[in-house]
Parts: structure tokens; C-alpha cells; sequence
């Protein structure tokens, strides 16, 4: 499965790096470089290019933040041993269906660390 980021951010990120001389560009670049790319039978491909297995998974924490306007944002985190991948479900194309597939090929015992 191929993991999509939602719209174009090109105007935003011109604004903002007027803003802010160059660094929100380059801090929002470097952030992404930890949500998934692909996933499939074997594990997740960061968009980084790294490459991590379901087994390497140790963790995983669920986060909701209500912004203004009652917009609300939510992400879940996947962790282990040197290893930390974000999956922002709001900012991703099908992101429910993104974390439909993840809960499927997750190890049990990392789901059973969630909690809501």
C-alpha cells in the first residue's frame, strides 16, 4: 500500500519560509522524513527510504489535539529500539484506511500498548 500525503503545501511552505528565513521549510521536511511511505506484508518504508519490519515495533501511542475551529488532529506513533515512525491520519490520503491496514499487520503485543 502506497501512503500519500494530502494536497499540495507549495504556497504554505513559501509563506513560511519567508516567515521564518528558510528553517519551517526545512523543520516540516524533516519531520516527514518519519511518516510512511509504503506498507506492505513485510513492513513499513519510512520517506526516509528506511525500511522497518512489523517486528522491530516495540510500542505505539494514539494522540488527539483539537485545534481552533474545532478542526482536530490525530496521529499515531510507532516506536522501538532506535526507531520512531508518525502517522498523521488527518494529513494522509485514506488515512483511516492507512490505519486500518497498520492495526492488521501489527504485532499484538504492540497494539496491546496503545491506548485511547
Amino acid at each position: 500500500m502506497n501512503v500519500q500525503i494530502k494536497g499540495s503545501t507549495t504556497y504554505l511552505m513559501v509563506f513560511l519560509g519567508v516567515l521564518t528565513l528558510g528553517v519551517g521549510p526545512l523543520f516540516v521536511w524533516l519531520q516527514q522524513r518519519n511518516w510512511p511511505r509504503r506498507m506492505d506484508e513485510s513492513g513499513i518504508t519510512t520517506r526516509s527510504g528506511k525500511q522497518i519490519p512489523w517486528g522491530a515495533f516495540t510500542r505505539m501511542t494514539y494522540s488527539r489535539t483539537r485545534m481552533a475551529a474545532g478542526y482536530e488532529v490525530e496521529r499515531y506513533d510507532l516506536y522501538g529500539p532506535r526507531i520512531h515512525v508518525t502517522v498523521p491520519t488527518e494529513r494522509l490520503v485514506d488515512g483511516q484506511q492507512v490505519v486500518a491496514y497498520l492495526m492488521n499487520h501489527l504485532p499484538e503485543q504492540v497494539k496491546a500498548t496503545l491506548k485511547r
